[in-house]
C-alpha cells in the first residue's frame, strides 16, 4: 500500500510541475512578444519621416505601391526602395538590440 501510494505523490507532483512548467512558458512566451513589438515600434521611430510614412501605409494602413504612390505624389519605384529601406534598417535594428528576436521581427513584417 505504501508503494502506491508514493507513486500516486510522485505522479501528482510530476504533472503540478508540469503545469507550473507549461504556465511559465505561456508567461515567457508573452514577454518576448511584448519585447519584439516594442523593439518593432522603436526601429519604425528609428526611420527617417519619409520612409516610416511609407512603411506605415504599406504595413498599417495596407495600401499598394500604387496607392501610396499616389498619395504622396512620388513614383511608384520610389516607394519600393523606401520599403526596401525600411525593412533593411529594421533587420539592423533587430539583429543589433536583440539577436534572438529576428525571428519575431520576421514574422511581424510580414504577417
Amino acid at each position: 500500500m505504501g508503494r502506491l501510494r508514493k507513486k500516486a505523490r510522485e505522479k501528482a507532483y510530476s504533472c503540478e510541475n508540469l503545469v507550473q512548467e507549461q504556465s511559465f512558458n505561456a508567461i515567457e512566451d508573452e514577454l518576448d512578444a511584448k519585447e519584439s513589438k516594442q523593439l518593432a515600434h522603436k526601429a519604425i521611430e528609428s526611420l527617417s519621416p519619409q520612409v516610416k510614412k511609407i512603411y506605415l501605409l504599406s504595413r498599417n494602413d495596407y495600401h499598394t505601391h500604387e496607392e501610396i504612390s499616389q498619395l504622396m505624389g512620388i513614383s511608384k519605384n520610389t516607394v519600393n526602395n523606401h520599403l526596401k529601406k525600411s525593412l533593411g534598417i529594421m533587420r539592423k535594428y533587430f539583429k543589433t538590440y536583440s539577436p534572438e528576436t529576428i525571428i519575431s521581427l520576421v514574422v511581424m513584417i510580414f504577417c
